[in-house]
């Protein structure tokens, strides 16, 4: 009877315990959802608000060292197409009637208003797309971008703004990637080109992904290159923009055998450690 009653009492504490940590980690999750919000919104509000007005290259500040000043022109670039990059997902949400669905729309329109400006080639904001170069990676950011929020972003472009940013897509391809992870920049640009146009240049994208199944390491690395390299550019370039092409370049029988010998190499070592 002692023993009966005891087992009552466990399971009692049990689910007990168990709803008040699912409380728990529901508060926090809430409250670090808020948290990524505001920083996100933070970062995005100066910027955003500066190109959508055609007054980012007046305002935005630029720093750099000795050396690099050849670069700098990329630099709004850079920071618009990153920046537009990490936030798509949660664009593509969409605007609901929450806060911060009312949030999301906010920035989905001043989105559309800098894609529009930044790609006009008569605006005073124009991200110059045929920088050799440094062009190329942020505009593969760029189309990463428009991938991963489809609905929200390239399909509220108008027809023009639309032309303005294909334009400039093929105007990187004047660059030729070295060999290392710039060959996925490329790659993700012609995904980008075939998913807007229905046409892109085929063998940046097969190249591009050839060579990285080559570079494959052991242990989810590939290396940036032939030769290993242990850098961030694994986690922020390789994994994220590979698995890209994949999802946007069709449903053709090769491509699904390329999915999925991508995800069993890059995942094989869970199980086998090979």
């Amino acid at each position: 009877m002692y023993n009966r009653r005891f087992f009552y009492v466990l399971i009692t504490l049990s689910l007990l315990t168990t709803s008040a940590y699912s409380q728990t980690d529901n508060i926090n999750g809430q409250e670090e959802r808020a948290y990524l919000i505001r920083s996100l919104t933070k970062i995005a509000d100066p910027l955003f608000t500066a190109l959508s007005q055609n007054k980012l290259k007046q305002q935005m500040p630029v720093e750099k060292v000795d050396g690099m000043q050849k670069g700098s022109p990329s630099t709004y670039l850079e920071g618009f197409a990153r920046l537009l990059a990490g936030m798509a997902p949660w664009l593509e949400l969409g605007p609901d009637d929450t806060e911060e669905g009312r949030l999301r729309k906010k920035y989905i329109d001043l989105a559309l208003l800098c894609l529009h400006n930044g790609t006009d080639s008569t605006s005073p904001d124009y991200l110059d797309f045929k920088i050799e170069g440094q062009s190329l990676v942020d505009a593969a950011f760029l189309t990463h971008a428009l991938l991963r929020a489809p609905k929200q972003l390239w399909g509220r472009l108008d027809g023009v703004t639309k032309q303005n940013i294909v334009a400039a897509l093929k105007a990187t391809r004047a660059t030729r990637p070295p060999q290392n992870n710039w060959l996925l920049f490329a790659g993700m640009v012609e995904t980008g080109l075939l998913e807007f146009t229905g046409e892109c240049d085929q063998s940046r994208i097969d190249y591009g992904i050839q060579k990285h199944k080559e570079w494959y390491k052991g242990d989810g690395a590939y290396g940036d290159g032939a030769n290993f390299h242990w850098d961030y550019y694994n986690s922020f370039v390789i994994h994220p923009d590979a698995p890209g092409y994949f999802t946007n370049t069709g449903n053709e029988g090769a491509k699904a055998t390329d999915r999925s010998q991508y995800t069993i190499k890059t995942q094989q070592t869970v199980r086998t450690g090979a």
